[in-house]
């Protein structure tokens, strides 16, 4: 007879963390991280916790207007 899988629950929260559900959120710079959730992430799923000492704050540079500029000045240097 087979025993069936318990996943581990975290005695501090009670939850049972998913590596497969794990997702990521790209939060506006200037918004209030919870406030972000809240609005965003609540409605579509309930049941969603986050751990704030995994959180990290950066930002992104778009590279494609640069690439797009360099490949133009390539082309006339190389002509």
């Amino acid at each position: 007879m087979m025993e069936a899988y318990v996943k581990p629950v975290d005695l501090e929260s009670g939850f049972a963390p998913d590596p497969e559900l794990k997702d990521s959120e790209i939060i506006p710079w200037k918004e209030d991280i919870t406030e972000y959730l809240d609005k965003n992430v609540h409605p579509y799923a309930s049941d969603f916790w986050y751990n704030e000492s995994e959180s990290k704050i950066g930002y992104e540079i778009p590279l494609t207007p640069s690439s797009v500029i360099f490949d133009e000045l390539m082309s006339k240097i190389l002509g």
